[in-house]
C-alpha cells in the first residue's frame, strides 16, 4: 500500500488519495487479467482506504499544491 502516512512529510490526506489510485490501478489490472480473487482483495483495500479518508477528511484539508497534485 505504500509508505506509512504518519512517517511521510506530505499530508495524510494526499497519501490516502495516492493509495486509492494505486489500489484502483491494481483492480484494473486484475480485471483485465481475469484474476477475480485479486480484484476482490484490492476492492476491499480500496474500500478501507476510502473509509479511512472519510474519517480523517474533516480534520485535514489539502493545500493548493496538494490539490493540484491530487488532480
Amino acid at each position: 500500500m505504500g509508505a506509512d502516512p504518519v512517517s511521510t512529510a506530505r499530508p495524510v490526506t494526499l497519501w490516502y488519495y495516492e493509495s486509492i489510485a494505486a489500489a484502483s490501478g491494481r483492480m484494473l489490472r486484475a480485471a483485465q487479467e481475469g484474476d477475480w480473487d485479486a480484484l476482490i482483495d484490492q476492492e476491499k483495500v480500496c474500500a478501507a482506504l476510502i473509509e479511512a479518508l472519510r474519517a480523517c477528511g474533516a480534520e485535514q484539508r489539502l493545500s493548493e499544491s496538494s490539490i493540484k497534485r491530487k488532480s
